[in-house]
């Protein structure tokens, strides 16, 4: 480039040597639910820092392209950020999507004493899966006989 009665040359293109995420794993609880994944390319000086995402199984979770990822049904998927600069240099996040059904009660009290009986996780929910482990209903209904 002439500028000035000076050639200047352009500057030289510097290249990506590695690109990494802040998260190489996510657990979503809910369809809808995001995670923000950044991508970081080396070194500080590269000329294109851009990337490229993308989702292994868009059926689980999708990914933006901005790094947004959306659980859409259960399953897993990998993301990957690939660099823009032409090296293809990728990183990874495993995404694990566990969308678990919980079952709602009308009466407290037979609430209660399923949660005190079943509960697994002892998250105050009865999961789908916690019911499916009910093998002696009876039994503990004619010991609790106030519901």
């Amino acid at each position: 480039m002439f500028k000035g009665g000076i050639v200047e040359a352009p500057a030289p293109t510097v290249l990506a040597t590695g690109v990494s995420l802040n998260k190489t794993a996510v657990t979503l609880n809910s369809a809808g639910q995001t995670a923000t994944l950044i991508a970081t390319v080396a070194p500080d000086n590269v000329s294109n820092s851009n990337v490229t995402w993308t989702s292994s199984n868009n059926g689980v979770a999708t990914v933006s392209n901005t790094g947004i990822v959306t659980a859409v049904a259960n399953g897993t998927a990998t993301i990957t950020a690939t660099t823009d600069d032409g090296t293809d240099l990728t990183a990874t996040c495993a995404v694990t999507v566990d969308i678990s059904v919980s079952i709602a009660f009308a009466d407290a009290n037979v609430k209660a004493i399923c949660l005190a009986n079943w509960n697994t996780d002892g998250d105050d929910e009865l999961s789908m899966e916690e019911a499916a482990a009910v093998t002696d209903l009876g039994t503990v209904f004619k010991e609790n006989t106030t519901i």
